[in-house]
């Protein structure tokens, strides 16, 4: 069974609630990976090393930037090599009002597309809406689908068919970005 640990930082509730959504995504695959959901607050490097796969959620605050909270969890997977097997999905929630429209979610995947294997990235306008729950529950699907074709602690990345999307993610490559609205 795949260990899943989706770790999120909100301040207005807005990734909170895509954090829940995923997670409720996850649920047809119940029988095959654990999903824990925590707050980046609760999150520390001895806890996040017991999973297979991790999932950050932030928002970005201030004029494009990680949130406080988020940095000592970024500074962690980028300093350290134990992640490097982790297979890693990221999101968040922005305001498009302003010009670094989910910076911190982009930060995010650059470091851990640098660092971990990468192959989601999603980015939702403020709270999530009806069309944006479901982006929630495809990315889960998408996320879980990838887990299942890799065994636990590969060295490589297997080839995923996004055919919703009419991309291919294969080993070395760009993870996929949703940012549809």
């Amino acid at each position: 069974m795949k260990k899943l640990a989706i770790v999120y930082h909100s301040l207005s509730g807005n990734t909170r609630e895509i954090a829940e959504e995923i997670r409720q995504g996850f649920h047809p695959y119940r029988s095959d990976m654990e999903v824990d959901l925590m707050t980046a607050l609760e999150a520390d490097m001895k806890r996040l090393q017991r999973y297979d796969a991790l999932i950050f959620g932030t928002y970005t605050w201030g004029n494009g930037e990680l949130p406080e909270a988020m940095k000592p969890l970024y500074l962690a997977v980028e300093e350290n090599d134990i992640f490097r097997q982790k297979t890693t999905g990221v999101f968040g929630s922005g305001d498009k009002n302003y010009p670094h429209f989910c910076r911190a979610v982009d930060l995010m995947a650059d470091m851990l597309a640098a660092k971990t294997r990468l192959v989601l990235k999603m980015k939702v306008e403020l709270n999530p809406k009806e069309g944006d729950i479901e982006r929630c529950r495809r990315f889960a699907r998408r996320f879980a689908e990838y887990l299942r074709m890799t065994p636990t602690h590969q060295n490589t990345a297997p080839t995923l068919n996004m055919t919703t999307t009419h991309q291919t993610l294969a080993p070395g490559s760009a993870c996929v970005t949703d940012n549809s609205a």
